[in-house]
């Protein structure tokens, strides 16, 4: 029986960056992606760290699908989002997940969140929005846009590595 299994989702490269940072402090561990994993390795597993990104104020839905079938495990979660960690949407997305996975009975262990590169896609959608548009480009997302260009970085990564070294053997 797998002790660990880490899952991640991830669209830009950022999750999984932070997922295999977390691995290898982990290195008993298996680690899966959202497309990868099946109910036998979740039921398998004692302790499950998984990572989303964060999608539309969600986590993202092939993590959903997935956290739905976490039932009764001690879990760690990890996520990445454009907007910086200390802001009010991550703490919203950080209690979002904490609901998420309180629902299925699971005991959290151990959360992280860092910003994650975006999606260049969406910033060239948020700079065709009009001026009046809740999410259109001004001078501070432009900032946040070009500011989550380098992350995770080494420091988020070494952030990650620690909280969640050794996971499941204390």
């Amino acid at each position: 029986m797998e002790n660990t299994l880490i899952i991640y989702s991830s669209k830009t490269g950022n999750t999984k960056k932070v997922a295999i940072a977390i691995h290898e402090v982990n290195p008993d561990s298996k680690i899966l992606s959202c497309n990868e994993v099946n109910l036998d390795d979740i039921n398998q597993a004692e302790y499950i760290i998984i990572g989303y990104w964060i999608d539309k104020g969600m986590p993202d839905k092939e993590a959903l699908k997935i956290i739905d079938k976490i039932h009764n495990k001690k879990v760690g979660i990890f996520f990445t989002l454009g907007a910086y960690p200390d802001s009010d949407h991550a703490t919203n997305m950080l209690n979002e997940g904490l609901i998420l996975f309180g629902k299925n009975n699971n005991e959290i262990i151990s959360t992280f969140l860092c910003q994650g590169r975006l999606n260049p896609a969406l910033t060239k959608r948020f700079e065709s929005l009009p001026d009046w548009h809740p999410h259109a480009m001004d001078d501070a997302r432009r900032k946040r846009h070009k500011d989550a260009e380098s992350h995770p970085d080494e420091d988020d990564l070494n952030k990650a590595k620690e909280i969640f070294k050794d996971f499941g053997k204390n």
